[in-house]
């Protein structure tokens, strides 16, 4: 390396050096800094002022400016790897959160993404899990509708319209669509 950095280095030498820095990102690193302390003393050198004091003096903080460099690069490391931990757990939470204690299920878009049942729950429950999950306001005509009991099944793939719709015809409800993104269940009674 000395001999590359001081110009006398032969062709065999150079390709030997140039072999090395291609099988390590570190040893292209550490040439680096070599080469950063190598022009450093040189400047020193030529500048001197009569006193090793001096020399010494900038070759040290060469020396310091190498491991400020290597110090920033493990802080930017750090942090990547802290944002990718975050993000991950992140993505995780959303993923087992989302449907965790739901009825519904999970809801991907405007379909169920897996089969969910009902067995005698009310009405009131199965339109508020599923406004909770889509981008539809349900609303019941009375308190007495809320209280009506469903029992039934959903297949992954079914839309949230067609569940609402499905509930509805089994308790002889009218289903209203708004142009807000509302839906309105009423009748004037709910078949047991």
């Amino acid at each position: 390396m000395h001999k590359v950095l001081v110009g006398q280095a032969s062709e065999s030498e150079v390709a030997e050096l140039e072999r090395w820095l291609s099988l390590d990102p570190a040893n292209a690193t550490e040439f680096e800094e070599l080469k950063l302390l190598y022009w450093d003393s040189w400047k020193a050198d030529k500048s001197n002022d009569g006193t090793s004091d001096s020399s010494w003096t900038k070759i040290e903080n060469a020396i310091h400016r190498i491991q400020a460099r290597k110090k920033y690069f493990s802080y930017l490391k750090v942090a990547a790897v802290a944002t990718g931990i975050y993000a991950i757990m992140a993505l995780g939470y959303v993923v087992t959160s989302s449907g965790t204690n739901n009825p519904l299920g999970k809801v991907r878009g405007d379909l169920l993404t897996h089969t969910v049942h009902y067995k005698d729950t009310p009405i009131g429950k199965v339109m508020t899990t599923i406004q909770e999950n889509c981008d539809l306001k349900i609303m019941l005509a009375s308190t007495e509708l809320a209280e009506c009991k469903f029992t039934g099944s959903f297949k992954g793939g079914t839309s949230i319209r067609e569940v609402i719709e499905t509930v509805a015809k089994a308790k002889d409800l009218k289903v209203n669509y708004t142009a807000e993104q509302t839906v309105v269940l009423s009748g004037s009674h709910c078949k047991m």
